[in-house]
């Protein structure tokens, strides 16, 4: 959040701030979510820079300088439920410390996701 505290998904708000980098520049503030959706989800499973994910396979998180999908570095982990979190002109979250894009690996990404 923009405090600096950490919130779980589930309790998210349509309009609360969110502090995040920019997809696009990486530069840090502070952005509104525009929209929140829980649905139940295959997963992965991975840890990054020693901190543990879930998410599903298409959603792409940032590791080292570029967008990858959590099924090209994770482990098939079951169903579970995920939040799918919309963040208006920023359109990323941290999510346990790993900065993840609110957009599908589907759709196009700068990262060339397509």
């Amino acid at each position: 959040m923009s405090s600096g505290k950490t919130i779980e998904a589930r309790f998210l708000k349509i309009g609360m701030l969110l502090r995040t980098r920019h997809a696009d520049t990486m530069e840090e503030g502070d952005y509104p979510v525009e929209a929140i959706e829980m649905a139940w989800k295959p997963v992965y499973a991975a840890t990054i820079d020693g901190n543990a994910l879930r998410a599903t396979g298409e959603h792409p998180v940032w590791i080292d300088g570029a967008w990858v999908r959590m099924r090209d570095i994770g482990t098939s982990a079951g169903s579970a439920w995920v939040a799918r979190i919309t963040v208006t002109d920023a359109h990323t979250y941290v999510s346990n410390g790993i900065l993840s894009h609110n957009k599908r690996a589907d759709q196009q990404l700068d990262g060339g996701y397509a």
